[in-house]
């Protein structure tokens, strides 16, 4: 997927307002290039930032420092060579879900760790 695309993509998912698309191009751009241009990564990513749980600047930055984390673990995910981009924005979506405050997070989660 181009960047382009991406970007439509996140804005599509995230719901973020027309209004404030054109001041947060830029972020937008930067955020899809980090997720690889990634649909399911870029889908994640839209997902967490409809639901508010980061602001896109927070997003970028948790991103990019669970991403080192991740990578200096020695799990079955650092044997396959890539950056970790999917990995990276399916563990901020399970982290997402576990901060809010719902009698439904926690089968949410034990949901999610089942795939």
């Amino acid at each position: 997927m181009d960047l382009s695309d991406a970007v439509t993509l996140l804005w599509k998912v995230s719901g973020v307002a027309e209004q404030d698309r054109v001041l947060k191009h830029k972020l937008a751009e930067n955020i899809v290039d980090r997720l690889g241009c990634l649909a399911l990564a870029i889908c994640q990513a839209g997902a967490v930032l409809q639901k508010r749980s980061y602001t896109m600047v927070e997003y970028y930055n948790v991103f990019d420092q669970r991403r080192k984390e991740l990578l200096q673990e020695r799990g079955a995910q650092s044997l396959l060579g890539y950056q970790h981009t999917i990995y990276t924005a399916w563990d901020l979506s399970v982290k997402a879900i576990k901060e809010q405050h719902s009698a439904a997070a926690p089968d949410a989660v034990e949901v999610l760790h089942v795939f």
